[in-house]
């Protein structure tokens, strides 16, 4: 499971001291709170708020390191199946979803971070893909009985999650862009690799 890394938002090494903590959050503060910043610096903001809520006190950082530790522990055994047929697998999924489910190319967008550990070794790592796909409540067809669906608004589409395991080569650095597209498929996903520093 994918949680957010408190001590990469603010900076700072998972043993940094409370003081750093409040030093780091304070100056990350001044410099994105939407009063100086402007409201388009709120989502940043929130999440150096709840990463300093979290981290600043010693009972929810101790609950959240592990909760950390277990989140980044190698999954105990990952399916074995090659990139290439994982792709061809999602993009069979999105075979016969109506047009109005989305664009006929799905594409994805997804940061994934690493320890430096795992991008010096390499990793085989699940991603979470969030893609248009056909409404439950309407099963695709944008309608019910006579009215559209009150679930997809009538497009026939809702956002659907799925899990593509990626195999990250060594040696990775941070920032680096690595794009994957599905052979014969309508997916194409462009991962930006973040190495945590610590």
């Amino acid at each position: 499971m994918a949680i957010k890394d408190y001590y990469l938002i603010l900076g700072v090494s998972r043993d940094e001291s409370p003081e750093g903590i409040r030093t780091a959050f304070r100056e990350l503060a001044k410099r994105y709170h939407p009063d100086l910043a402007g409201a388009e610096s709120t989502p940043e903001f929130q999440e150096i708020v709840e990463a300093y809520e979290v981290l600043s006190d010693p009972g929810r950082r101790k609950r959240y390191n592990r909760e950390l530790a277990a989140a980044e522990a190698p999954p105990a055994a990952p399916p074995n199946v090659p990139l290439e047929e994982a792709f061809r697998r999602l993009a069979a999924s999105l075979a016969g979803y109506p047009e109005s489910a989305g664009r006929s190319r799905v594409e994805a967008d997804v940061r994934l971070i690493l320890s430096p550990a795992e991008a010096r070794r390499g990793v085989e790592a699940p991603v979470r893909v969030r893609i248009a796909g056909r409404c439950p409540a309407c099963r695709g067809s944008g309608r019910e009985w006579l009215l559209p669906c009150f679930e997809c608004g009538g497009s026939g589409a809702a956002a659907v999650d799925r899990t593509v395991w990626i195999r990250i080569p060594p040696g990775v650095r941070s920032g680096e862009i690595i794009e994957l597209v599905a052979p014969g498929g309508p997916l194409r996903l462009r991962l930006q690799v973040v190495v945590a520093p610590y």
